[in-house]
């Protein structure tokens, strides 16, 4: 993340677009790891959540929002991390039975 706010300083006095979009871009790579440090200590993904990511993965993020997200699915498989996705899956599957 650091390289990106060093660029979007040698750039700032040149071009306002261009600052602005590493600005947006700063702001998304920081986000992911800001959601994911949310799960991990709550321990709980929320739909809301999900999607967030789902949309920010989608554009330019740096090696630590991805090894953040990659933490957030390890400890999902391995139960550390509860999605409400799943729950809600899992809850609709049972009401399906009854």
């Amino acid at each position: 993340m650091r390289t990106q706010i060093i660029r979007m300083r040698v750039f700032s006095d040149k071009d306002a677009v261009l600052k602005s979009s590493c600005v947006l871009v700063a702001m998304a790579m920081s986000l992911i790891s800001k959601i994911v440090q949310q799960a991990l200590v709550t321990g709980y993904l929320t739909v809301e959540a999900e999607e967030q990511l789902r949309q920010l993965l989608k554009t330019k993020y740096d090696f630590d929002d991805f090894m953040a997200f990659i933490t957030l699915q390890k400890e999902a498989m391995e139960g550390r991390v509860r999605q409400e996705s799943r729950e809600l899956l899992h809850s609709r599957r049972v009401s399906a039975l009854v």
